[in-house]
């Protein structure tokens, strides 16, 4: 135990500082007899069950673990810690592609171990949002068999996937032919009914994963369709009990007119301020006596461009929104009102986005080139319009 305590203090200065004389002290440590080497490089701590490899693929450190799988006695590559991890788990887990590889180099029946949960590698870096890792394992070949296998509860990567907020990973499961969209686990679930439930990717990307899987054949189970049945039946039932409360129906009436009122003013200024923005361009107007008299000064600049079909955007959008908010004014029926109510604050949405682009791209038109405030005015308005991305998101 005690040159074990050793073994481990050292990986840890070895990762804090990556000397050449630490790695030797490991290998000073392991010039004992074969057996004394093997129990050394096998013995688990009493807490969480690591060998050093263990420490060591934690860490990411590709020298340590070199010289701990070249010791051709151990089979501490095999070793599992508590919850059933082996070290190429932890190597997954903590992102460490360069140590996986070296393990899966020496010890390549490594790959075929799972911890308690059933769980492979793959499993590990879905979960722990590990892109690398998974990328790396879906283009090594000897890992394909990772792709589909099913954990204790008959969850496949994608299933996990399907269930975290980890985009970039569910874009590349659900672009990879080789894994089984119509996949089932013991629940009866697919990966797209655990992807409709999932309200941490946001309506647009859940949508477009949904779309995909259904193109590759992974339609939603009938599990699934029968709990929505069962929801919207239960949703109906709860609707027919309120019939006798009309009071609280005229309220949210009452309160979703109050909504529309004031998106109808903000769409309304749009509308007003683009219009005469649109008729008041930047650069103004040819003033000379040729053919191109009236036109634009600066129509042939790639930010005029800019301006006038950011510009028309918000003026359109926002007329189509005072339109519907116009209609929902006259409408009485409560379920149409929501629904006009949020179409044209979508489209409010959209043409204060247009707004701001055609705010910054005028601004920028008319700038020389080597002024300081084009990068400002570039600066603010790029922050604006990643705020609004990330608020839409």
């Amino acid at each position: 135990m005690f040159f074990f305590s050793i073994l481990i203090l050292v990986i840890f200065k070895c990762f804090f500082f990556p000397q050449l004389m630490l790695v030797e002290i490991i290998g000073v440590l392991l010039e004992r007899e074969e057996s004394q080497k093997a129990d050394l490089l096998e013995e688990q701590d009493s807490i969480i069950q690591w060998t050093p490899l263990h420490f060591a693929a934690c860490l990411g450190h590709l020298e340590a673990t070199k010289l701990i799988l070249h010791q051709n006695c151990s089979s501490v590559a095999y070793l599992k810690d508590k919850e059933g991890m082996s070290a190429l788990h932890i190597a997954a887990k903590e992102g460490h592609v360069s140590v996986m590889r070296e393990i899966i180099l020496h010890k390549p029946e490594a790959c075929d171990l799972v911890d308690n949960r059933g769980w492979t590698p793959l499993h590990i870096a879905v979960v722990n949002g590990k892109l690398s890792v998974v990328k790396y394992i879906l283009n090594t070949a000897r890992l394909d068999f990772m792709l589909n296998t099913a954990d204790k509860d008959g969850n496949t990567p994608l299933h996990l996937a399907a269930g975290f907020k980890y985009k970039r990973i569910i874009n590349v499961l659900v672009n990879d032919c080789r894994v089984d969209k119509r996949a089932t686990n013991l629940k009866y679930l697919k990966p797209i009914d655990i992807l409709l439930t999932n309200v941490n990717i946001g309506e647009f990307f859940r949508c477009w994963f949904v779309k995909k899987l259904e193109q590759q054949g992974g339609q939603e189970s009938l599990q699934s369709i029968i709990y929505r049945v069962e929801q919207w039946n239960q949703l109906v039932r709860n609707v027919d009990n309120h019939h006798h409360h009309p009071m609280e129906k005229a309220i949210k009436s009452d309160r979703l007119k109050k909504i529309s009122d004031t998106h109808l003013l903000v769409a309304a200024l749009i509308a007003t301020v683009t219009f005469t923005a649109a008729f008041t361009l930047p650069g103004g107007y040819e003033n000379d006596d040729h053919t191109s008299k009236g036109m634009a000064v600066l129509s042939n600049k790639i930010f005029f461009k800019v301006f006038v079909v950011a510009d028309s955007v918000a003026f359109y959008c926002s007329a189509a929104s005072v339109l519907l908010q116009f209609f929902s004014s006259i409408e009485h029926n409560y379920y149409l009102l929501l629904r006009f109510t949020r179409i044209a604050a979508t489209l409010t949405y959209i043409s204060i986005f247009g707004m701001v682009i055609a705010f910054t791209s005028g601004l920028r038109v008319v700038m020389p080139s080597s002024s300081s405030l084009v990068y400002y005015t570039l600066i603010m308005g790029g922050c604006c319009i990643f705020l609004f991305i990330i608020g839409c998101l």
